[in-house]
């Protein structure tokens, strides 16, 4: 049962390392979306407040971004960023960022870097959201590499297709990931 049903109470909640582990991956299904936020939400709020570890909800995170809904599937980035660029040693800073991209990796894979013809328009935020999280965050190699290569194509630096010419080349990039 979700403490705030429908999220429709200005209220934030937290709940028993057991409870959230139940709540999480046994009654997930059960929840709707704006269910699925704020429990998102609240998770990374008991984070912040002391209520519960960082290193007990790490597992309940893959839920959260691979979760239909693009709000929820973005709920867990602030988090995970403040894991990598935080509260990772440096010497582990590598490993933290590998995991970050894992839970990222095969939905922006799934999306990719363009658009789809009549593509919803949650997607290309989505996709805009993840290019930018694969590439900051995670520093993903792939993300990266396919990054340059559009960023060449837009300044037209003559790289792979891309004309030689000194021209912006906008139409070479997603408009979402100007």
């Amino acid at each position: 049962m979700h403490p705030n049903a429908n999220a429709s109470g200005y209220y934030r909640f937290a709940l028993p390392g057991d409870d959230l582990d139940a709540l999480v991956t046994r009654g997930y299904a059960q929840l709707n979306a704006r269910e699925r936020l704020a429990l998102a939400n609240n998770v990374r709020s008991m984070v912040s407040a002391g209520t519960a570890d960082v290193r007990d909800v790490m597992t309940l995170l893959p839920r959260f971004a691979g979760d239909a809904e693009r709000l929820v599937a973005l709920e867990p980035m602030g988090l995970v960023s403040h894991v990598v660029d935080d509260l990772a040693d440096a010497r582990y800073r590598s490993e933290a960022r590998a995991w970050a991209g894992s839970l990222y990796a095969p939905r922006f894979a799934r999306l990719g870097w363009t658009a789809r013809r009549n593509e919803h328009g949650d997607e290309r935020l989505l996709r805009r959201d993840l290019a930018s999280f694969m590439t900051r965050i995670a520093r993903d190699r792939a993300a990266l590499t396919r990054a340059s290569e559009l960023g060449h194509a837009y300044l037209a630096r003559g790289t792979g297709r891309a004309p030689r010419d000194g021209q912006l080349h906008p139409e070479a990039v997603e408009p979402e990931l100007h």
